[in-house]
């Protein structure tokens, strides 16, 4: 195990791993983190030396550790989503959304997101009341938001029809 104290700390993993990358990925970690901030994973620029990507933690006020929590929740439903075990995702990301929940406002954003996939993993369980039920709570959650994204809005509506065409059984 690697111990940092907070300070200029980071462990280089060399120029092997390839960071420009078209399609998804995923890391994992295991973290017992102190405090809000930090980066998780990041990658410096050679040029310059500063921090050019990264996967960080926000300056919420939330404990760092239930965070991370959340998302690897999050992240272990959508691979059991892939995997065709949506019962087993839908526990998962109902756990994500307990703990989202007590967050506060802080992380609106990733708690709209989370009913989203609860919604998403409902329909393929072809529970559509409960799924238009959740999308309803991620619609509200987004209301609360000063701005949301075209792109957050634009899969909001495409669920939304996916779930109309399945209500009139044009889908399978």
């Amino acid at each position: 195990a690697v111990k940092f104290d907070g300070e200029e700390d980071y462990l280089n993993l060399g120029a092997s791993l390839d960071f420009e990358r078209t399609n998804s990925f995923s890391f994992g970690c295991w973290a017992k983190l102190e405090g809000t901030n930090g980066v998780l994973l990041g990658k410096i620029d050679e040029a310059t030396r500063e921090l050019d990507k990264a996967v960080s933690l926000r300056n919420s006020g939330v404990d760092a550790n239930t965070f991370v929590h959340c998302e690897s929740l999050r992240a272990l439903g959508l691979t059991l989503t892939r995997k065709g075990d949506f019962r087993g995702a839908l526990a998962v990301h109902q756990k994500a959304l307990a703990i989202l929940t007590t967050l506060g406002d802080h992380h609106l954003k990733e708690l709209s997101t989370q009913y989203r996939d609860i919604a998403q993993t409902q329909i393929k369980l072809s529970q559509y009341s409960q799924a238009e039920q959740s999308l309803r709570q991620s619609e509200d959650v987004l209301n609360r938001l000063p701005h949301v994204s075209p792109e957050t809005q634009g899969t909001l509506c495409g669920i939304k029809a996916d779930l109309a065409r399945l209500w009139k059984g044009d889908l399978e």
